[in-house]
């Protein structure tokens, strides 16, 4: 079992697994959305998710399907952390320049 994606520990039937990995990867990608700042630990969620699905019984349409969710994830969070490095790049020169502007 695998309790990262919310799979119950003590119930066994493969029928509420499929289920419950769909709504783990949407739950994972609407995080995603709303975790802008954190781009990383929706990262790290649909990472786990893969992992689960890959050592679960569902198969290979499921490990497939969570996979795309993580690449999916992981490519917008690293779109994410390039515009954020960016906009951190140019608020400090800003800073620098206005701090010079001032001596």
């Amino acid at each position: 079992m695998c309790s990262a994606i919310g799979w119950p520990a003590r119930n066994n039937s493969l029928d509420h697994r499929p289920a419950a990995l769909e709504l783990a990867m949407e739950r994972a990608r609407l995080r995603h959305h709303e975790d802008e700042r954190r781009p990383f630990r929706a990262e790290m969620e649909a990472a786990r998710i893969a992992r689960c699905a890959a050592q679960s019984r569902l198969g290979k349409p499921a490990h497939r399907a969570a996979q795309q969710v993580a690449a999916e994830i992981a490519a917008r969070a690293a779109r994410k952390r390039v515009v954020a490095e960016e906009a951190e790049r140019q608020a400090r020169a800003e800073l620098v320049a206005g701090l010079r502007g001032q001596r």
